[in-house]
């Protein structure tokens, strides 16, 4: 920051030629930073200096060597998306990086657990991305893949879980089936299966055949008289 200010001080104070010096002043490391901003996150030139100050200010001053992003895998559960930024801020540690090395361990490190690692792992672009810019670019298109299926399946999830609130609860006559004469197969069944209904009263009726034992409760019996003489 120190190199812009002393050469801004001959030059015009306008944004454009701030961001234009700004630029030049960096070297491999903060250019990669600058690279990577999302387009439209910066709006003024005091933004990008402090996104700056607050992004290298808080940075370890041990650097790596190319051959250590080796050991950088993908977890069991991140994102694809994740990776590839963790990997990028990573390889800005990196002194005097190869090419040929980053890109090898970047591929590596893909978990081919997951379908988009997976598919972006055996690839067969490989042979023609020879920098990690490329490959970072490349990764995006995978990325966006992933991102869309993980909207598009929590949406899904979202309305099977609304399908299944809707659906009346479940009660202990589930599946029973209405027993009906004509199911059975049984002569003269199906006979009684309608009655005429009684035009009496049941009084009435009763009043009429009260001296017939069939109608009496209990039903009387005869009881047949024991053989005295027999025993």
């Amino acid at each position: 920051m120190e190199a812009i200010n002393n050469q801004m001080d001959m030059e015009s104070h306008t944004d454009a030629s701030w961001f234009k010096n700004f630029i030049l002043t960096l070297t491999r490391t903060a250019q990669k930073w600058v690279q990577c901003l999302p387009k439209g996150s910066i709006s003024s030139f005091p933004e990008l200096a402090e996104k700056f100050r607050s992004y290298f200010s808080s940075r370890t001053a041990r650097t790596k060597q190319s051959i250590e992003m080796m050991s950088i895998r993908q977890g069991k559960d991140e994102s694809l998306r994740n990776y590839v930024s963790r990997f990028d801020k990573e390889s800005f540690q990196v002194l005097n990086p190869e090419e040929n090395i980053l890109t090898f361990s970047f591929r590596q490190g893909l978990n081919s657990n997951r379908p988009e690692s997976e598919a972006l792992k055996f690839s067969n672009q490989w042979s023609y991305l020879k920098t990690l810019k490329e490959v970072r670019e490349y990764a995006q298109s995978h990325v966006d893949v992933e991102d869309f299926k993980a909207i598009t399946g929590n949406m899904e999830q979202k309305g099977r879980n609304m399908e299944k609130a809707k659906k009346p609860a479940e009660t202990h006559d589930k599946g029973r089936k209405l027993v009906r004469a004509e199911d059975f197969d049984v002569p003269g069944l199906n006979n009684y299966a309608n009655y005429t209904p009684l035009k009496e009263f049941r009084a009435k009726i009763f009043n009429v055949h009260k001296e017939d034992t069939r109608w009496q409760r209990p039903i009387q019996k005869k009881i047949a008289r024991k053989n005295l003489e027999a025993f």
